[in-house]
């Protein structure tokens, strides 16, 4: 379905913004965590999730199926994706895939903050994820189960 789940979350001493709490369920196509995920799966399983409704959450959220491919495929080829307001007003969000052993998109890691902070710090945080993401999905299934 259209739904990304957030397992984990860890909220910075002083928060800006009212942040997913674990088991928060959101749209996948309005979240950088989201698009990741969909970006990972197989044409049959994408089409599935664009026969159905891509509610808008905010005027920037993408809700035509043809232009949500097309940015999926880019997010794929760069290894990253930025929501941009895409779930809510004032809100940045960059996510980057965690794989496993056999290289498929189990999951994302990413880092929501107010947007300007976002575009300010964009490869910072862009390359600090995709460092975690690479650590992560170095464990053993195990150990990230834990």
């Amino acid at each position: 379905n259209n739904r990304v789940a957030f397992l984990h979350t860890e909220l910075p001493k002083r928060p800006h913004l009212v942040l997913p709490r674990l088991g928060y369920m959101s749209w996948a196509h309005s979240t950088a965590s989201g698009k990741v995920l969909l970006a990972h799966l197989s044409k049959s399983e994408l089409d599935r999730v664009l026969a159905g409704e891509l509610e808008a959450m905010t005027p920037y959220t993408i809700t035509d199926p043809d232009r949500l491919t097309e940015k999926l495929a880019v997010i794929r080829e760069q290894g990253w994706a930025l929501a941009n307001q895409e779930s809510a007003l004032g809100l940045g969000c960059i996510a980057v895939p965690i794989k496993d052993a056999l290289d498929r998109c189990v999951g994302a890691i990413s880092v929501s903050r107010p947007i300007d902070e976002i575009k300010a710090n964009m490869e910072e945080i862009k390359n600090d994820l995709l460092t975690a993401a690479n650590r992560i999905s170095q464990l053993p299934k195990a150990a990230i189960l834990k």
